[in-house]
């Protein structure tokens, strides 16, 4: 219990600091890294309420209930509706709370969480081209200027 604790706050915290850096990356994308200072105020109290949002539908959606090392179709879907909801209600939220942050960050900041996210938790199935025993006639070596030697190392070796 306690190390299933422990996962699934290790995976909360890295979210957390995804949803962060997206955020933070399209204020910056927005002013073209010259924040203008009033904005950066509202946007230290928008930032909370909307890593809290994406953590929270993260949840309710049960991005925290799997190994991802063995993620499939439907952890995918899961991504895609947690960052839909936080989408969903962080761009009405930012129009009732004044807009504290300009419509671009409110809209592309959840598109870009999410896709940091998603792209964590499939890095291992984005990132493996070739897996070992992928290969069923195995490891292919070529022995130059061996002799008898290395034929006789290669029968070895079958």
């Amino acid at each position: 219990m306690v190390n299933r604790v422990r996962v699934d706050g290790s995976q909360c915290a890295l979210d957390a600091l995804l949803v962060a850096g997206a955020y933070f990356a399209m204020l910056l994308l927005r002013f073209d890294a010259a924040v203008p200072e009033g904005y950066l105020a509202r946007f230290g109290r928008y930032l909370p309420l909307a890593v809290v949002v994406h953590i929270a539908c993260g949840w309710a959606w049960g991005l925290n209930r799997q190994v991802w090392r063995h993620a499939s179709v439907r952890e995918a879907q899961r991504v895609l509706l947690a960052g839909a909801t936080a989408l969903a209600i962080l761009v009405p939220a930012n129009l009732v709370l004044d807009r504290l942050v300009p419509f671009s960050v409110a809209l592309l900041g959840p598109l870009l969480a999410t896709l940091l996210i998603g792209t964590v938790r499939f890095q291992s199935r984005l990132f493996a081209f070739r897996r070992p025993g992928d290969d069923p006639a195995g490891l292919r070596i070529l022995v130059v200027g061996a002799g008898e030697a290395g034929a006789a190392i290669v029968r070895e070796m079958q």
